[in-house]
């Protein structure tokens, strides 16, 4: 996580997990599928919460807000970023494994909250609100986030720009009582 895919040596990670090197590579192959392994459990346990959050009742705003700073208190805990959107990027390169498991996450990213923005067409929405339109650009500014947090920006940074954002994406689609 800190150090990336091409930085971390097979001993380091070994090291870091507590294991020797046979037993590491018993467990995934290879540096590889360790890291694969990983990418999937940082998403799985990301994406469960922000579905939690996305699927409680109340305002669309408000609930983008709450998965907001979900993901910018993910992206600055332990000035480690975001697994995914730190660390895939550069690894992906001419990795296909990799990019699909990055095109994944955002498509994973996107998919949630256009179902959020789907539900709320007709209500905190107009119904001809282009929910995957919009959820698109709420993806990324969740990249975006990540990418300010690891440049050092602070949860109150990513606050005000997640709010920001989300008001401009969304201004022109929603009700009154939102904008």
């Amino acid at each position: 996580w800190r150090k990336g895919f091409d930085g971390a040596s097979l001993d380091e990670l070994a090291t870091a997990a507590g294991l020797n090197r046979p037993n590491l590579a018993a467990a995934f192959g290879d540096k590889r599928g360790l890291y694969l392994a990983t990418l999937g459990r940082f998403m799985s346990k990301f994406v469960d919460e922000a579905g939690r959050i996305l699927d409680q009742p109340g305002s669309l705003r408000s609930c983008l807000d709450q998965f907001f700073d979900f993901a910018a208190t993910v992206y600055t805990r332990d000035e480690l970023g975001c697994f995914v959107f730190g660390t895939a990027p550069a690894a992906s390169g001419d990795d296909l494994e990799i990019q699909a498991a990055l095109a994944s996450a955002l498509e994973t990213a996107r998919s949630i909250l256009q179902r959020k923005l789907s539900n709320a067409a007709g209500v905190d929405l107009s119904p001809d609100a282009d929910a995957e339109g919009l959820a698109i650009a709420l993806t990324g500014v969740l990249l975006t986030l990540a990418l300010y947090a690891r440049a050092g920006f602070t949860h109150e940074n990513l606050s005000k720009m997640h709010r920001q954002a989300t008001g401009t994406i969304l201004t022109g689609w929603t009700s009154n009582d939102l904008q």
